[in-house]
């Protein structure tokens, strides 16, 4: 049985709050781990800003104070600065990343990796290649995210997909401001007549509007290949992007 001792400075919440409140995804994974690790037979004490010690799933919650224990077999710093270098007897120290590492440059971040030299822990290969090179640190492992025991498992059932439609979903008139399919700023002009720019929405050359060297004003028209008469017919009734 190893002694585990887990931080975090942000938001007050606790082991009982993560079951009866909202939570954020980062505190919910911080709560998880400790959960987990007391479940396996460790000794785990989670500090955070909570308002009162408690016991809940085998982890003991307090309030972070100075008084931490002196020290333990793996300390925990999770996303915070200012818990890096907490529990200074630590045999083995984590600093857990939810974010990209851009953030760790800063000076502050700089001189404690530098000093404690933790582990970095990230979720992905991705994350992971946001860490600089040159960062001072003991390295970095990638574990990702677990899924909770109250997730039932199996395939995951998907919503039936829709199609998109655009909006606003009446028929409209302008011009777009940038570059795409041969489309100018200055005004909308495309090579061909019925070209398909997003799912469901197609560019259709208006008939009453001509302009010379073979500018063109397009309409809107959701789902259609073609604009109905009456928005061909009225053009003053459509709206105007």
């Amino acid at each position: 049985m190893a002694s585990v001792v887990m931080a975090d400075d942000g938001i007050a919440f606790d082991g009982l709050m993560a079951e009866t409140a909202p939570l954020g995804g980062a505190e919910t994974a911080f709560v998880a781990l400790a959960e987990a690790l007391a479940a396996r037979g460790h000794r785990v004490e989670a500090r955070s800003r909570c308002r009162a010690a408690i016991s809940h799933k085998g982890v003991g919650w307090a309030p972070l104070s100075p008084d931490l224990p002196s020290t333990c077999d793996l300390y925990i710093g999770n996303r915070s600065h200012r818990v890096i270098g907490l529990v200074r007897g630590a045999k083995r120290r984590l600093f857990w990343l939810h974010n990209p590492a851009f953030y760790l440059t800063k000076p502050r971040n700089l001189w404690r990796l530098g000093w404690y030299r933790p582990t970095l822990v990230v979720t992905g290969a991705y994350h992971a290649a946001t860490i600089p090179r040159w960062l001072p640190c003991g390295g970095h492992e990638v574990i990702p995210y677990g899924v909770l025991d109250r997730f039932p498992g199996g395939a995951a059932t998907r919503a039936p997909r829709r199609r998109p439609r655009s909006s606003p979903p009446t028929h409209c008139a302008g011009s777009v401001g940038f570059s795409i399919f041969g489309l100018r700023t200055s005004g909308l002009r495309c090579r061909r007549r019925n070209c398909t720019f997003m799912p469901a929405v197609r560019f259709t050359a208006s008939p009453e509007r001509r302009e010379p060297r073979r500018w063109k004003r397009f309409w809107l028209v959701p789902g259609h290949s073609a604009p109905p008469e009456s928005a061909a017919s009225r053009p003053s009734d459509a709206k105007r992007w």
